[in-house]
């Protein structure tokens, strides 16, 4: 049938049309935070955006047969920011968690501090990554060669992204990961007085 066709054909012209917005954003953003251009500072709850970027993606977690176990501190200690970018690199972490993690399996949350740092410690049971692919991770556009990975959408620019985020913010993110058993992935960023 002609007009099931066509439909078919704008469906997948339209799926191509929004993956290549998504990834203009994801560069334009990236463009912007690694030119030094100014960030938006002000003091930041970072565990209630923590907690935003969880609600978020909990839906998301679930669809994919993922459950988190969350453990914040209370109170967090707050943060100096622009909270924009930073819940773009707490919500790139996560969505990485849950995109790389088998079903069945939990991802754990865990926010902590003190009146010097603030951290975030996000630890998946998935794919893990090889380790001679570990430095490699940040890079720009780079993708596992991992067979598991490859069949996901992606443009390999959101650890690149939650790096340069935390980086411009004065802090830092750092991985372990073991091949077939999972990662974790930790970020901190200096505490300031609320």
């Amino acid at each position: 049938n002609l007009v099931t066709e066509q439909k078919e054909q704008l469906e997948q012209a339209r799926g191509a049309t929004l993956r290549l917005h998504e990834l203009l954003e994801d560069l334009v953003e990236l463009a912007w935070v690694e030119s030094g251009m100014p960030l938006r500072y002000s003091t930041v709850r970072f565990g209630e955006l923590i907690d935003r970027a969880i609600e978020k993606l909990t839906q998301r977690a679930h669809d994919q047969g993922v459950a988190f176990a969350v453990s914040i501190q209370q109170p967090m200690p707050t943060v100096m920011g622009d909270p924009d970018r930073l819940y773009i690199a707490v919500f790139q972490l996560l969505t990485n968690a849950i995109i790389y993690s088998d079903a069945g399996s939990l991802i754990a949350i865990h926010a902590y501090g003190d009146d010097r740092e603030s951290s975030l410690s996000i630890a998946d049971r998935g794919f893990g990554i090889a380790k001679e692919e570990l430095d490699s991770i940040y890079d720009r556009f780079f993708r596992s060669r991992d067979s598991r990975v490859q069949v996901i959408p992606g443009a390999g620019l959101g650890l690149t992204m939650a790096k340069r985020i935390i980086q411009r913010h004065g802090g830092s993110i750092s991985v372990t990961s073991t091949l077939n058993v999972g990662s974790t992935f930790t970020l901190t960023l200096p505490a300031v007085e609320s």
